[in-house]
């Protein structure tokens, strides 16, 4: 449980600028002083800024908290579900599984949202839910859709809640103009979005925001970036509401439904004359020129074009609720601009791709096992009455829209029967040939993403130097031009959502673009990095089951791991002072890995936490009790273990904790078996450890019984007991050891997997006869 109290100048609650006659603040009143569970909502920046506003109010009302996870289920009395724009039939689910999966507690409150649809949610307001709504659209729907009107009520979005000069510490005049316009199935595309768009919301997205600090953190990151300019032009929302705080012009543009202009109109209006609605594509520079002011004709209250035929295909109906088109022909037509009864634009995701990628990207999704249009149909019943094919909803909306797109039982299925490749698939007799050789192979990482990416890249370029190819590594931050060779976009699921990573989703690049995907089919950022991987020229995969299903979808793939060869020297001079050093008690002159029988830590393990982990990990608490164990499991809301951030080291510690340990313990974050190989190989065979893991799927190189030992998750403290006790277990320790060390240690050769993947790269750019 965290006990949110004020714990600093910058976060001393402060006066609250509304009347109190609102009834969302009557109801934080009314739990003055009591513990509630939180269910932040998942999303970009923007909902990190809604995090922090909602955390500043819990300090305000001395409410203590416990946030919770978006797959989490609790049996509290008193449940809260973040605000923003997540319930939204059709585009959104996340806040309706939670409502619906706590029917059974005694009251849920969802927090001020935008609303659209979802009637059998709104249903709850009759039982245990009560609904605030950030803007009086949403209340009518909501209302219309049977929401009980003693349980629903108007408030304003979270972020106004905000006084202010709550940023007062990052007010400057400011200059120049920043366009922030979003990239996502929420963009209306009324105004093309040129090299000078900077997609900032979209630098932190996903199921971050159950730390108040590190809400604060992006929130105020986010403001200090903001107040360089002076003129801040987005379709981002809460973008709109930073630059209004931070006292900056602000030009707000409508997104692909009514929530901006609805917000506006409601609550920023008024309280900000120097922010602005535009509502006219032409009232806005064309990209890339210099943004500068407004047409002079536009009123204060912002610009409305008149309707007009705009060449937009009607966006198909979505399920059995009363949509926004449906309502606004009923009761709300005077309510809002032309704009709102304009449909939104049909491709709403890979717009820059152009119409013969995105049918390439289809055709592959058609093909791929891990997906099938049942499976879509029965996760989106929406979708199914709506007349699209599964594929072409899930690139156009379903992809941005965070929605699930594979199911997990297909996923399991077809791992479960992917064919396992030989450890080369492309078994040249002879390295790259001299015309190969000839082309640069650029690797590109993200600056914002995990440090160990960063490692895997330099891994994987000095592996293809070995083979005689001219790599070199560069980052988002790179000139988008083209280098005469190939790109290889090392951790896609990062470098095309962070930074101006998004920029890079264009046509032009993607005609050289390879991906080495590290990421498992059933995650999120699995799913939403699909439309690149489906695009690419080719795919390489750390798994060989991902690889193989690629290549049967018409992908050109191939299973590659960085080459890893043993290692006692892991930390720099720095790392030395790092805590988590430190409380080892060890020193420098110790760096050398000891003698295994004489390490002096049993058992490791490093990961992040997740359910599976926690009921795992507590189970061994008593039988680990006997050893010395090293066990830190890290927190999801922590973020990526960015370079030069204290948390940078953490996988030069994890080596090395490895290389002071005998046994290295794994255990998968979930119930998919994925052979982790960065946890299994490059950290703990490495450095000499015995590999101790829950059942994997097959591997073409790793063996269990030969390179590591295999148990069910239940019973590895009593294998953990076999192999550090008795003669036996000591011996087959012994042997594992010398398995690995002798396969660590064999010289690269021409069948190397980095020379299959020169092969790959050169056949598909046709390099080779």
């Amino acid at each position: 449980m965290i006990d949110i109290k004020p714990d600093g100048r910058n976060l001393i609650p402060e006066p609250i600028e509304m009347t109190q006659e609102d009834a969302f603040l009557q109801f934080l009143r009314s739990i003055s002083g009591r513990h509630v569970d939180f269910f932040p909502n998942p999303g970009n920046a923007g909902d990190g800024v809604i995090a922090y506003a909602t955390y500043e109010m819990f300090r305000r009302y001395n409410i203590s908290v416990t946030p919770h996870r978006q797959e989490e289920t609790v049996g509290a009395d008193l449940v809260l579900a973040g605000g923003g724009g997540n319930l939204v039939e059709g585009r959104y689910n996340q806040m309706a599984d939670i409502i619906r999966r706590h029917s059974h507690v005694e009251r849920v409150v969802l927090l001020p949202h935008t609303i659209v649809g979802f009637a059998d949610v709104l249903a709850q307001t009759h039982t245990n839910l009560t609904v605030f709504c950030r803007e009086p659209v949403s209340y009518d729907l909501a209302l219309a859709n049977g929401a009980s009107k003693e349980r629903t009520f108007l408030s304003q979005d979270m972020a106004l809640f905000l006084s202010d000069d709550h940023f007062s510490e990052f007010f400057q005049p400011g200059s120049g103009t920043l366009r922030a316009l979003r990239k996502d199935g929420e963009s209306a595309k009324t105004i093309p979005v040129g090299p000078d768009n900077i997609d900032l919301s979209l630098s932190w997205n996903g199921d971050l925001w159950g730390s108040g600090r590190f809400s604060m953190y992006v929130t105020k990151s986010l403001a200090a970036y903001l107040a360089r300019y002076a003129l801040v032009q987005t379709d981002r929302m809460h973008l709109a509401i930073l630059g209004a705080l931070l006292q900056k012009q602000v030009h707000l543009l409508p997104n692909a439904y009514f929530k901006s202009e609805a917000v506006f109109r409601h609550s920023l209006q008024e309280r900000f004359p120097q922010l602005r609605f535009i509502d006219d594509p032409s009232a806005i520079e064309p990209a890339g020129e210099d943004t500068g002011v407004l047409d002079a004709e536009l009123s204060p209250g912002g610009a409305h074009l008149e309707p007009a035929q705009t060449g937009r295909r009607p966006r198909p109906q979505r399920g059995p609720s009363i949509g926004f088109r449906q309502f606004l022909d009923r009761r709300a037509k005077k309510l809002l601009s032309p704009h709102l009864r304009r449909q939104a634009h049909p491709n709403s995701f890979l717009p820059a791709f152009g119409a013969a990628l995105f049918e390439t990207a289809d055709l592959r999704l058609q093909r791929l096992r891990f997906f099938s249009q049942k499976d879509y149909f029965e996760q989106h019943p929406d979708v199914a009455v709506s007349g699209m094919r599964a594929s072409d909803h899930a690139l156009r909306y379903g992809m941005s829209e965070n929605r699930r797109v594979f199911k997990p039982q297909t996923i399991a299925r077809v791992l479960a029967r992917a064919p396992v490749p030989t450890a080369v698939e492309f078994k040249q007799g002879h390295p790259p040939s001299s015309a190969l050789q000839q082309k640069p192979v650029r690797l590109y990482v993200s600056s914002l993403g995990n440090r160990y990416m960063a490692e895997i890249a330099e891994a994987l370029a000095g592996d293809l130097r070995q083979v005689g190819i001219n790599a070199s590594i560069g980052n988002e931050q790179d000139r988008i031009e083209d280098i005469g060779g190939a790109r290889l976009f090392v951790a896609p699921h990062e470098f095309f959502s962070l930074g101006r990573g998004r920029e890079w989703l264009r046509p032009d690049v993607f005609r050289s673009a390879f991906l080495f995907n590290t990421e498992q089919a059933q995650t999120h950022w699995f799913a939403t990095t699909m439309p690149a991987i489906l695009a690419a020229r080719g795919v390489f995969d750390l798994s060989p089951q991902n690889a193989s299903v690629f290549r049967e979808a018409g992908i050109p793939s191939m299973h590659w791991e960085p080459s890893t060869k043993p290692r006692a020297v892991w930390l720099r001079d720095t790392d030395w002072e790092h805590p988590l050093i430190r409380v080892l008690q060890t020193h420098k002159s110790e760096q050398e890995s000891a003698n295994w029988d004489t390490r002096p830590i049993d058992i490791c393990f490093f990961g992040n936490e997740s359910p599976r982990r926690h009921v795992a990990l507590a189970r061994y608490a008593e039988p680990f009790s006997q050893y010395s164990t090293y066990i830190y499991c890290r927190g999801q809301a922590r973020g990526p273990m960015l370079e030069r951030s204290q948390e940078e080291p953490l996988t030069r510690i994890a080596g090395f904790v490895s290389s002071r340990s005998r046994i290295s313990l794994n255990i998968h974050r979930d119930d998919f078996p994925y052979f982790e190989w960065h946890r299994m190989v490059h950290h703990g065979m490495a450095s000499g450890a015995v590999v101790v893991t829950d059942p994997c799927l097959p591997h073409p190189t790793w063996k269990p019984g030969i390179h590591y030992v295999e148990e069910n998750v239940r019973q590895i403290p009593n294998v953990i007991d076999w192999l550090l006790k008795s003669p036996d277990g000591r011996s087959k320790a012994k042997e594992i050891r010398s398995n690995v060390a002798n396969l660590l240690s064999q010289p690269v050769g021409v069948r190397d997997p980095a020379a299959g993947a020169a092969t790959l790269i050169g056949q598909v750019m046709g390099w080779m006869k």
